[in-house]
């Protein structure tokens, strides 16, 4: 990729709509020379794509060489639904209101008081609706018309999101009787859960995703792990385990059996659990671990050797 192109990537990476309009215009660039710039850009390494060691490599691997069609359902937030359902856990989906194919289509006299809007293509513009909302429905109609045009894909080349059909949904929106909504991340190797990533103050009040969050790491036995990430890390103690912590991790490894690796992400709501969504390339593979002894021990987690039959990519 040239010097300018390097640039005019650069420029736009704090901007998620901005990047994705960019790299929309970006298609002629080869999937390889894309996820190499982008990765050197975002961790400043290079990528070594031909031995791939730590776990930030092996997304990109991940990214460029294993197919599986199933991973393009499970991404998409609406089917992965029907997946969960399939699979025998109904009873822990949030319940959707409306389903939109544009924009144009959203009719907000359909809905209760209070919702949160979404895409099932995206991971960002949530937007939590109210009745006192009323005025502002073209504004969020502009919003998603915006996402809806933008094929999630381009912005890091992660291969399951470039079929999914863009639509907009309207789901419950999930309130403790106290406290705020906690996210749990299961990272899954192979069907087996591995690391458990607890993490409070997530989404603003608006549905955006808030600028200071907190995290805490633990193994699948609940132990508290010595790692740090670009989160400010919430202090051994301060989290209690939670009472469907096993059925969690059971779910979490029905859903992921079928892939070498995905993080499935669970909403604790008071005392219980809600399926969030499935995430194959978590943080898009250029996320901070530290020590960086983690970045190896998820690499050896994370068995690629498997799925050299997998290998298609455009160079």
């Amino acid at each position: 990729m040239s010097v300018v192109l390097k640039q005019l990537v650069k420029e736009v990476m704090g901007d998620k709509e901005a990047r994705a309009r960019l790299m929309s215009r970006l298609s002629f660039v080869g999937d390889v020379p894309m996820v190499k710039t982008l990765y050197r850009l975002n961790t400043g390494k290079r990528l070594n794509l031909e031995r791939p060691r730590t776990f930030n490599e092996k997304i990109q691997w991940y990214k460029l060489h294993y197919r599986n069609p199933m991973m393009t359902r499970c991404a998409d937030k609406l089917l992965a639904k029907e997946y969960v359902r399939e699979k025998g856990f109904g009873s822990i989906v949030t319940p959707v209101y409306a389903v939109w194919e544009t924009a144009r289509e959203m009719d907000f006299s359909q809905l209760p008081s209070r919702c949160i809007l979404k895409c099932n293509h995206n991971s960002d513009g949530a937007v939590v609706w109210d009745r006192e909302k009323m005025g502002e429905v073209e504004d969020i109609r502009k919003r998603f018309e915006l996402m809806l045009g933008n094929n999630a894909f381009w912005g890091s080349r992660e291969w399951c999101y470039r079929d999914i059909v863009p639509k907009v949904f309207a789901e419950e929106l999930l309130v403790p009787r106290a406290g705020g909504l906690i996210d749990w991340n299961v990272f899954c190797f192979q069907g087996i859960p591995k690391l458990v990533l607890c993490n409070a103050g997530l989404m603003n009040d608006d549905g955006s995703h808030a600028e200071v969050a907190r995290r805490a790491a633990f193994d699948a036995g609940f132990n508290y792990l010595d790692i740090e990430t670009s989160m400010m890390r919430i202090p051994e103690g301060w989290i209690s385990k939670p009472l469907f912590f096993e059925e969690m991790l059971h779910i979490a490894s029905a859903l992921s059996a079928p892939f070498p690796h995905v993080r499935v992400d669970f909403f604790q709501v008071d005392d219980q659990m809600r399926f969030g969504e499935m995430t194959f390339y978590s943080s898009s593979g250029y996320a901070e671990w530290k020590p960086e002894e983690w970045q190896y021990r998820m690499g050896d987690w994370f068995e690629l050797f498997k799925y050299e039959q997998s290998r298609s990519c455009i160079d």
